[in-house]
């Protein structure tokens, strides 16, 4: 009875769990890392992978940042260092994504901004949402390889998640948002995050808005959406 319950256990979690499971965590985090790697080199050259690495499933790293350093998310001086490492950072992010959804407007691209125009955009009023966003948001995939932080998203049929009442709206930059700023406080800006998705429809999810923005930003590399099935070997 609890073989067939975890057979049919079909939920993105189980799927991931089971992948690493499968192919040895170690050895799947090497591999997803040079796939990564290479494809960020065809872009711009001289990218290697550096073992040892470090991987990490299901990470909250601005959680674990705050639990680790007793910090409280309310606290006032943390809040005024992470408004000044978003804004320093990502100072145009909010120009940039709202220019993304004009100019795609006509095109079937929906990305579920709120109409007042108050997303990615941090205030005194909007700040503890801010980092709640950011304390909040959970990482399927991280490995860290040299001076890289390789972050991913794992997708069957579920869609990206996107939350207008977010200040960080959308999934997928919501990661890169909180990964760079865990390094700006951890005073490792010189590692750089590199975003990658892996779903069970790679042609699918290179069609949506999300995918699209992280292109458009230049955060995400064009070969960086990996099809899920080449995990699923055993």
């Amino acid at each position: 009875m609890i073989r067939n319950i975890l057979v049919n256990n079909r939920s993105e979690s189980w799927r991931i769990a089971k992948s690493f499971i499968d192919f040895g965590a170690k050895e799947l985090s090497e591999k997803i890392a040079q796939d990564v790697l290479n494809n960020l080199q065809i872009e711009r050259g001289s990218v290697q992978l550096q073992k040892p690495i470090q991987y990490s499933l299901f990470w909250t790293g601005l959680r674990d940042y705050c639990d680790s350093n007793k910090i409280k998310r309310r606290d006032l001086d943390f809040i005024k260092r992470v408004k000044a490492i978003y804004l320093n950072k990502f100072a145009s992010l909010e120009q940039q994504v709202y220019e993304f959804a004009t100019n795609h407007k006509d095109q079937s691209v929906n990305i579920r901004l709120d109409k007042t125009k108050q997303n990615y955009i941090v205030s005194d009023v909007s700040e503890q949402r801010f980092i709640n966003n950011l304390y909040f948001t959970e990482f399927d995939l991280v490995i860290q390889t040299g001076n890289y932080l390789l972050i991913g998203e794992f997708k069957d049929t579920q869609t990206f998640g996107a939350n207008s009442k977010h200040v960080l709206v959308h999934q997928l930059v919501r990661q890169y948002v909180t990964a760079n700023i865990l390094l700006g406080l951890e005073g490792r800006e010189h590692i750089e995050v590199v975003p990658f998705v892996v779903a069970d429809n790679p042609q699918h999810v290179n069609k949506t808005a999300q995918v699209k923005l992280l292109k458009h930003l230049g955060w995400l590399a064009g070969g960086n959406v990996f099809d899920w099935k080449a995990l699923d070997k055993k």
